[in-house]
């Protein structure tokens, strides 16, 4: 899994409006986008694994409050993207 630039984590705490987060199937390539307060777009994309047990599906279980919650789609990520400069 590629290393997270220090860019990105901060425009994810800047975000605003609706995250996408777009795929195919289990085990297929998947995207997140969203873009900042500024205006400024960002993409990360990877392969997505379905988490049913573990780290992953413990944390979506502590936020995800009432609702039932099967798996937990982990994006692995192998590039990041803003607009079209490529960061990772």
């Amino acid at each position: 899994m590629t290393t997270l630039p220090d860019t990105l984590k901060q425009a994810w705490e800047e975000r605003d409006g609706p995250i996408v987060f777009a795929s195919i199937d289990a085990g297929s390539k998947g995207a997140i986008l969203f873009i900042t307060k500024g205006g400024t777009s960002y993409q990360v994309k990877g392969s997505i694994e379905y988490d049913s047990a573990g780290a992953y599906y413990q944390d979506m279980k502590a936020w995800n409050g009432e609702r039932p919650g099967h798996a937990a789609a982990v994006l692995c990520v192998e590039e990041v993207y803003s607009g079209a400069q490529k960061l990772a």
